[in-house]
C-alpha cells in the first residue's frame, strides 16, 4: 500500500463513528481512533484503558486476549467523564499484524433499560407474590407460560422457574385444559376480558372454588398474550351457600310459622307469610306492595310509623285491621335485617287475643270465684272496707250464709253435683237481691252479702226471707230434685260493728246460732251470742283431740224381744267431756260435721262394737246382736257402707251387727242407696230406719230399700196408749211394717202398760227406761252374765 493509500485509510479509520482500536495480546493499545480516545480516558497510553474497566470485566478481558482468536465481550467501564458505561467489544485477530482489530459500541442505554426492566420485573414479582391471588402470563402463540407468581406455580405443583415455558395443558392437565379452552377461544376472538368460575383441585388435593379472569395483552389490534388472575372464592361460595341456606331456612320458617311475618321497606310491604295472610283475611296479592299502615288501626299509626323509622328492635302492641273490618289485638316484634342483599324491617306478628283473654281471665279470677263467678273473699273484703271507710255505707246489713248439710250432697252425689248446686244457689242469691247489694262466695258452701242502704231491720228481714225462699226451691240436677236450705246470720251496720273483720265475725256467729236453732232460718247477731260462739270454738278444739284421748265410749242399752226373738243391745255413742260430762251426738253434731270428724267417729264406733262382741264371747259365751245407733250422725249411707267394709276387713264381727240410721243418711239417689244397703248386707250388717214417721220418708222409698226394720220414735211412744191419734198412727205403722215383713222396735218405752199395748199390736221389740237404762261396758257385761245365769 502506497503512502497515500495508507494515509487515506488511516484518515478513514480515524473518521469511524464507532470507537476503534488495535491492541496486542497484552491489551496494550497500538492504535486508537478519535472516537475511542474521546470515550475512554487514557486510551492512548498502553494498557491503562483496561484499568478503567470494572474488576470482573478486566479479568474476563485479560483471559481472552492471549488466545489470539476472535471474541466478543461486554465491558463495564468508566468513561472519560467518570460516568459508568456498558460497552460491547468485538475483536478480530489479525494474524499478519499479530494484533486485534476491535470496535466498541456504547450499550449503556440498553443495559440501563434492561436493568430497569429487571428491577421492574422484580418489583412486579414481589407484588404478585404478595397478593392473595394466582397470577400468570401466557403467550398466545403456543399458550405457554411466560410468567407465574409463586402462588400460581405452587397451586399447580411447580415453582416460578420450572413453570415457565409450559403450556396450559401441561400446567392444569388435559381435562381441565379442555374445559377452559372455550374461555380462551372467547378471549382470542373478542379481545376482551373473560371471567368464569370453576371447581378446582390443587396440588394439595383440597377442592376449592376459584374465579378466573383472562385479561388480554394487546398490541394495537393484535393479542400477544393473556394475564391470568385466579382468586380463591371458596369462602365467598360458602358465604353465598350459607346465605342461600339461611334464606331457605327463613322461607321455610316463614311458611311453617304460626305467627305472622312481614317485611317492609320504607313502609311498603315486600313480603308476608301465610300465617299473616290468614290472620288478616287478605290474599297475598292484596297485601304485597301496599303501605303497612293500611292494615293498622288509625290510633296506632303514629306508634307504628315511629317503629318503622327506627333501626332498633322494638316490641309493642297494637290493633290490626282485617279484610272484614275486624280489629285484632296483635303484638309486633320489629327488627332490622338484611335479606337478599337489602336492609329491611321485619316484624313478627302475634295474635294476642287469647293471651289478653287469659290475662283478663286471670285478672277476673284474682277477684272472683271461678265456680260461681261471684266476687271472692279478697275482693269482697276490699270493697267492704272501701265502702265502710268512705262513708258510702252508713246503714247496711252483712249476711253470712251457709248451705245446710252441703257436705252430704258432695259425699252422696259427688262433687260435680255439689258444684252445680252451689252455682244455682249463687244465681238465686244474686237474683233475689238488689243491684246495689254486694254478693261474694267466701269459700266452700259459704256466701256473704252486703245489703246496702237498709234503713231498718224490717227491710233486712224482707230481703232475707226473699233470699231464703229463692234458695229453698228444688234444684233439678241429673234427673232428681235436690232441696237445700241456707242458715243465715246477720250483723247490722253500724250497730254490730264498723270494721269488716268485726262484721264478718259477728255475722258468722249469728249464722252458727241459726244452725243450732234448727237450720234453714235467719238469726240477727246479739251480744250474748259471742259467748256461745266462743264455747263452740272451744268445743271444736276439744272434739278434734277427743278420739286420740280416748274420750269416746259406747253406752249399751238392752232391747227386750216381745216375740221371743234373740237379745239385742243398742250401742249409743257418747263423748265423755272432761268438763261437761257425758254428751250425746246432738251436742257436738255440727262441730263434728264442720271438722270432718263424722266418719272417723263412726269408724271408731264400729271398731268398738266389734271389740265388745269379742269380749262378751270370751267372758259369757253369749254374743248379743249389737245395734249401733247412728241416727243422729248424718253420714251418707254410701260413705257408711264404705267405712263398714274397711272395718270388717280388718276385724270381722264376732256376732250379729246392725245399724240404726236416720232419714238424713238417705240421699236422693235411690240406686246408690239400694247398692249401699246391699253392700252392708253382704257384710252381715242389717239396717233399720230410726224415728220412722217423724220425717218425710215416702212409703215407696221404704218399699224399695232392702232394710230389715224400722223404729217407732219416742214422739209416738211417749203418749201411748192414752193418746188415741198416736195409738192409731203407731198401730198403722206396725201393721204396714208387718205387711212388708219388716221388724218394728219401739224406743222410749217407760211403763209396763206401754209394753203390753205394743205387744198387743204386734210390735217385736221394746227399748227404753222401762226395760233397762243405758249402761257402760262393765255394767252391761255384768248384766249379760246375770241374763245368762
Amino acid at each position: 500500500m502506497s503512502m497515500g493509500e495508507r494515509a487515506a485509510s488511516d484518515a478513514a479509520w480515524q473518521a469511524l463513528p464507532l470507537p476503534a482500536l488495535e491492541i496486542d495480546p497484552r491489551g496494550a493499545v497500538l492504535r486508537a481512533n478519535q472516537a475511542f480516545q474521546a470515550l475512554v480516558d487514557g486510551a492512548g497510553d498502553g494498557t491503562r484503558w483496561i484499568e478503567s474497566l470494572g474488576a470482573p470485566t478486566q479479568t474476563l478481558l485479560r483471559a481472552r486476549l492471549p488466545a489470539q482468536r476472535d471474541f466478543a465481550l461486554d465491558l463495564q467501564a468508566r468513561l472519560a467523564d467518570g460516568a459508568p458505561a456498558w460497552l460491547e467489544l468485538s475483536a478480530r485477530w489479525l494474524e499478519g499484524a499479530q494484533c486485534y482489530s476491535a470496535v466498541l459500541r456504547d450499550a449503556t442505554a440498553e443495559r440501563l433499560a434492561e436493568r430497569d426492566a429487571r428491577a421492574e420485573t422484580q418489583r412486579f414479582s414481589l407484588l404478585a407474590d404478595s397478593v392473595p391471588a394466582l397470577i400468570a402470563y401466557y403467550e398466545v402463540t403456543r399458550l405457554n407460560c411466560a410468567y407465574a407468581n409463586r402462588q400460581y406455580a405452587k397451586a399447580f405443583g411447580f415453582d416460578p422457574e420450572s413453570i415457565v415455558g409450559r403450556t396450559v395443558a401441561e400446567v392444569v392437565g388435559p381435562q381441565a385444559a379442555a374445559e377452559i379452552q372455550p374461555h380462551i377461544d372467547r378471549l382470542i376472538e373478542h379481545h376482551k376480558t373473560v371471567s368464569y368460575e370453576r371447581e378446582f383441585v390443587g396440588a394439595d388435593g383440597a377442592p376449592r372454588w376459584i374465579e378466573v379472569s383472562l385479561v388480554p395483552h394487546l398490541d394495537q389490534d393484535a393479542i400477544l398474550g393473556a394475564f391470568v388472575l385466579i382468586s380463591d372464592i371458596s369462602h365467598h361460595r360458602r358465604i353465598e351457600a350459607a346465605l342461600r341456606e339461611s334464606e331457605e331456612r327463613l322461607s321455610k320458617f316463614m311458611d311453617a310459622s304460626v305467627e305472622g311475618i312481614v317485611f317492609q321497606r320504607d313502609g311498603v310491604i315486600t313480603d308476608v307469610n301465610g300465617a299473616l295472610i290468614e290472620l288478616l283475611g287478605h290474599s297475598r296479592e292484596q297485601v304485597i306492595g301496599r303501605p303497612i299502615l293500611d292494615f293498622v288501626a288509625p290510633e296506632h299509626h303514629a306508634r307504628a310509623q315511629a317503629v318503622m323509622n327506627s333501626e332498633s328492635e322494638q316490641r309493642y302492641e297494637l290493633a290490626a285491621l282485617t279484610a272484614d273490618g275486624q280489629r285484632i289485638a296483635i303484638e309486633s316484634i320489629a327488627r332490622t335485617i338484611t335479606r337478599r342483599g337489602e336492609r329491611l324491617r321485619m316484624a313478627i306478628v302475634r295474635d294476642i287475643r287469647d293471651r289478653l283473654q287469659a290475662q283478663a281471665r286471670i285478672e277476673f279470677l284474682a277477684h272472683h270465684d271461678p265456680l260461681t263467678g261471684l266476687p271472692n273473699r279478697a275482693h269482697f273484703m276490699e270493697n267492704l272496707a272501701s265502702r265502710l271507710s268512705g262513708g258510702a255505707t252508713t246503714h247496711a246489713a252483712l249476711l253470712f250464709i251457709d248451705v245446710d248439710h252441703f257436705k252430704r250432697i258432695n259425699d252422696s252425689l259427688g262433687h260435680l253435683v255439689g258444684d252445680t248446686v252451689l252455682q244455682v244457689v249463687a244465681q238465686r242469691i244474686v237474683q233475689s237481691l238488689r243491684p246495689v247489694d254486694l254478693v261474694a262466695r267466701f269459700g266452700g258452701d259459704e256466701f256473704v252479702v252486703l245489703l246496702a242502704d237498709v234503713g231498718d231491720r224490717r227491710l233486712v228481714e224482707e230481703l232475707v226471707q226473699r233470699l231464703l225462699h229463692a234458695v229453698e226451691a228444688p234444684i233439678p240436677v241429673q234427673g232428681q230434685n235436690i232441696v237445700v236450705s241456707p242458715s243465715i246470720g246477720v250483723a247490722m251496720v253500724p250497730h254490730d260493728g264498723r270494721l269488716p273483720a268485726e262484721l264478718i265475725k259477728n255475722a258468722d256467729t249469728a249464722m252458727y246460732i241459726a244452725k243450732a236453732d234448727g237450720r234453714g232460718i235467719c238469726r240477727f247477731f246479739e251480744t250474748e251470742m259471742a259467748a256461745h260462739a266462743y264455747a263452740a270454738l272451744v268445743l271444736e278444739g276439744q272434739l278434734a283431740s277427743a278420739l286420740q284421748r280416748r274420750q269416746f265410749a259406747l253406752m249399751l242399752q238392752p232391747r227386750l224381744a216381745l216375740d221371743g226373738a234373740a237379745l239385742q243391745v243398742q250401742a249409743l255413742i257418747r263423748w265423755q267431756h272432761p268438763e261437761r260430762g257425758w254428751l250425746a251426738p246432738e251436742s257436738f253434731l255440727d262441730v263434728a260435721e264442720e271438722r270432718r270428724l263424722m266418719q272417723p267417729i263412726v269408724r271408731w264406733a264400729l271398731q268398738e262394737a266389734i271389740a265388745s262382741q269379742r269380749g262378751w264371747a270370751h267372758m259369757a259365751g253369749t254374743v248379743p246382736e249389737v245395734v249401733l245407733d247412728l241416727a243422729h250422725l248424718p253420714l251418707p249411707l254410701e260413705a257408711l257402707a264404705e267405712t263398714a267394709a274397711q272395718v270388717c276387713a280388718q276385724s270381722p264381727p264376732a256376732g250379729p251387727l246392725s245399724l240404726d240410721i236416720g232419714e238424713a243418711a238417705l240421699g236422693p239417689d235411690a240406686h246408690a242407696l239400694r247398692q249401699a244397703v246391699a253392700n252392708l248386707r253382704a257384710l252381715g250388717i242389717a239396717v233399720a230406719i230410726d224415728d220412722f214417721g217423724v220425717g218425710t220418708m215416702a212409703l215407696s222409698q221404704l218399699r224399695s230399700l232392702p232394710v230389715r226394720g224400722l223404729n217407732l220414735g219416742r214422739a209416738f211412744v211417749a203418749s201411748l196408749p192414752a193418746d188415741g191419734a198416736a195409738a192409731t198412727i203407731a198401730s198403722a205403722i206396725v201393721q204396714m211394717a208387718r205387711g212388708l215383713q219388716l221388724e218394728v222396735t219401739a224406743k222410749g218405752v217407760e211403763t209396763d202398760e206401754q209394753r203390753r199395748w205394743l205387744a198387743g199390736i204386734g210390735c217385736g221389740r221394746v227399748q227404753g227406761p222401762g226395760v233397762a237404762l243405758p249402761m257402760q261396758a262393765p255394767a252391761f257385761a255384768h248384766w249379760l252374765q246375770q241374763q245368762a245365769a
